[in-house]
């Protein structure tokens, strides 16, 4: 069968959106691997399939570009709400979604979309140390780098924050945030999210991604996670984030982090699907 997808762009992290099929769980994440490979598919970080439960009510089932599925992302939050708006209803500018990670608000505002994430959980400040690494090698070339000081949080998924020295160098080592993202110490493994904080300035922030298993040109709760780093460790409450992909910013005045960026509509793409 015949299936069209509309194409998204949050921060150049992109997703193809659509409302849900009658499949089942196995069969759209297959599907969704199948359309997001670069080469047979359409080049996606991954896929949302929207269930309307009542109007501007939703829940998603989202899976990754592998076809695993994951608690949440900010950046697809974003773009779901786009769709809506797009091909449901122009008038939904506020709008929740059930994720795993709990029930998502999105409200529109002036082309900006802003999303109230998640309580942030399991905040963890961690020393790294040799007996965290496979070798003593790969710990020294950890600290010509990046800092032993890491910081754990759950922003709707996992997130290890390593503060980067040496941003060219540090993105070359992708075989140690490979292991690191696949850590035992981690029981759902987790993103591994780097980060050069600014005092003054934007914090740079990059991840690398579950379900991608390569850097992202950017990730929402990535960049809430970065911002809570510099929230916590810099007690600034409004942290602007730039990511490969462009610039989100993150207000903590609130009752929970609200992530704010813009969502692009690329456009539509058709695919054959055998059940």
């Amino acid at each position: 069968m015949k299936i069209d997808f509309e194409k998204f762009s949050g921060a150049k992290n992109i997703f193809l959106i659509r409302e849900k099929l009658n499949l089942s769980t196995d069969q759209l994440g297959s599907l969704t691997k199948k359309i997001c490979d670069p080469y047979e598919g359409f080049f996606a970080d991954g896929a949302v399939f929207l269930e309307s439960l009542a109007p501007g009510e939703f829940k998603w089932h989202f899976f990754n570009s592998d076809g695993s599925g994951a608690e949440m992302c900010g950046n697809a939050t974003r773009c779901a709400h786009a769709f809506v708006l797009k091909k449901i209803s122009s008038a939904m500018t506020k709008i929740s979604i059930q994720t795993g990670a709990g029930t998502i608000t999105s409200e529109s505002k002036n082309d900006f979309f802003h999303v109230q994430m998640s309580e942030p959980r399991q905040k963890l400040n961690l020393e790294l140390t040799t007996a965290f690494f496979k070798s003593a090698n790969d710990f020294e070339d950890f600290k010509k780098v990046a800092s032993t000081s890491a910081y754990f949080v759950d922003t709707g998924v996992p997130h290890l924050v390593i503060v980067v020295n040496d941003w060219e160098s540090a993105l070359k080592l992708k075989s140690l945030w490979m292991f690191l993202r696949q850590h035992k110490f981690f029981v759902k493994g987790t993103n591994v999210t780097l980060i050069q904080p600014g005092k003054q300035a934007p914090t740079k922030a990059i991840s690398f991604e579950r379900g991608v298993d390569d850097f992202t040109q950017a990730c929402g709760t990535g960049a809430t996670a970065a911002a809570l780093y510099v929230c916590d460790k810099l007690a600034q409450k409004n942290v602007t984030v730039v990511m490969p992909g462009g610039q989100l910013q993150v207000d903590f005045n609130g009752k929970t982090p609200t992530l704010i960026g813009s969502a692009d509509y690329i456009g539509q793409v058709t695919t054959e699907f055998k059940e």
